[in-house]
């Protein structure tokens, strides 16, 4: 197991760098047409959106969703 102590303003940016690479995983699924590489998208993606949900938890920051994953 990894464990890696952040400080507040450490665990803020990686937050908001993790956040936006969800965002741009979310699109680039949405447009992928490859049945295979959506599939290891859509998987690589609900890792990182646990990710983000237990680092929201440990900063006390309430998560506005639960992480949106197309599933066309």
């Amino acid at each position: 197991m990894v464990r890696l102590e952040l400080t507040d303003d450490e665990a803020r940016e990686l937050a908001t760098a993790l956040e936006a690479h969800l965002h741009s995983m979310r699109f680039e699924l949405s447009a992928a047409d490859i049945r295979d590489f959506k599939h290891d998208l859509r998987a690589r993606l609900e890792v990182l959106e646990k990710i983000a949900a237990r680092l929201s938890y440990e900063q006390g920051v309430e998560t506005a969703d639960e992480g949106w994953i197309p599933t066309g």
